[in-house]
């Protein structure tokens, strides 16, 4: 059964010379190419934000000293991710890369948060407040599954 190489459920179409290239991105940064995916890459840069905040808020101030290596480990984890958030915001095409990333931190989240309400650690609202870190994988899914591009040819590079 042959397959049609033009039918694609993205809506874009191959970019045929630079000039063409430059109008879907802002600064070189931002890939504006489906305009319906603009929204998720902003609500992806905005948990980007929050998390590199956190991350640099357990990188500075420890709530204890004694702990404060841990804390420094997991601010830099907060920074590592909110770096691949900043990816899928920008460049929405390396999604489907980092969806696993993003999976795997959030069943561990969700795993560690069980056992330390299991085990009296941490109370169920103490850990209500971190239910932002369950929103990236359905964001980065949704534009995985969207952001499918077809890229021109370099031997037909147009100036």
């Amino acid at each position: 059964m042959p397959t049609n190489k033009n039918n694609s459920s993205s809506k874009i179409t191959p970019l045929k010379n630079k000039k063409q290239y430059r109008e879907f991105y802002f600064f070189g940064l931002f890939d504006a190419r489906d305009k319906s995916l603009i929204p998720l890459q902003l609500i992806a840069i905005l948990l980007a934000i929050i998390e590199a905040a956190q991350g640099v808020n357990n990188i500075l101030n420890p709530e204890s000293k004694e702990f404060a290596h841990t804390f420094a480990h997991l601010g830099s984890y907060s920074l590592a991710y909110a770096g691949a958030l900043f990816v899928v915001g920008f460049k929405p095409a390396r999604a489907r890369g980092l969806l696993i990333l993003f999976v795997i931190a959030t069943i561990g989240f969700i795993v560690t948060s069980i056992i330390d309400i299991y085990g009296g650690n941490a109370g169920l609202a103490t850990e209500v407040q971190h239910v932002t870190k369950l929103i990236p994988p359905f964001i980065v899914w949704l534009i995985s599954k969207r952001a499918v591009y077809k890229f021109p040819d370099p031997t037909t590079r147009g100036d």
